[in-house]
């Protein structure tokens, strides 16, 4: 069972990783298109989603470096908890209230619409968030790059 845990701990790092980096480099090639997919969602007026614009992707390539090579797992987790939680809601609330609109997760190359498929993709990586997290919470997986949280503490 430890074996396998460390196996699908380290595909979920993986996983969010990878999708964290394609997500930022999306954003980063279109930053304008960006600004304007969060505008779209009528949740933040033009100067806060322009400053969304500004600091999402680069937050969004640090966290797909971090878990990439493991670092700082258990506050990547968190982090990305979080701000799956903020996607989830985003999406959510665009759905109910019949936005026809575009996500802009990995920016305007691969726009995908608002839609059930949509809210459960998040839905899977918010759980795969929460379930990386809670691991390392539980007992911590040693990996090269992070030291035992007990010596941390």
């Amino acid at each position: 069972m430890r074996r396998f845990r460390r196996i699908t701990f380290i595909a979920a790092r993986f996983i969010l990783g990878f999708l964290f980096l394609i997500a930022a480099f999306g954003k980063l090639s279109a930053p304008g298109e960006f600004a304007q997919s969060i505008l779209n969602y009528r949740v933040f007026g033009e100067w806060l989603s322009n400053w969304i614009a500004v600091i999402l992707p680069p937050l969004e390539f640090i966290l797909g470096i971090f878990f990439i090579f493991g670092i700082w797992l258990e506050t990547s987790f968190l982090l990305a908890l979080g701000l799956y939680l903020v996607f989830d809601l985003m999406i959510l609330q665009a759905y109910f209230r019949h936005l026809d609109i575009m996500c802009g997760c990995f920016g305007s190359a691969a726009a995908a619409g608002i839609g059930l498929q949509k809210i459960v993709e998040n839905s899977v990586l918010t759980v795969l968030a929460v379930w990386g997290w809670w691991v390392i919470r539980k007992k911590p997986i040693k990996t090269k790059r992070t030291p035992d949280v007990a010596e941390q503490r």
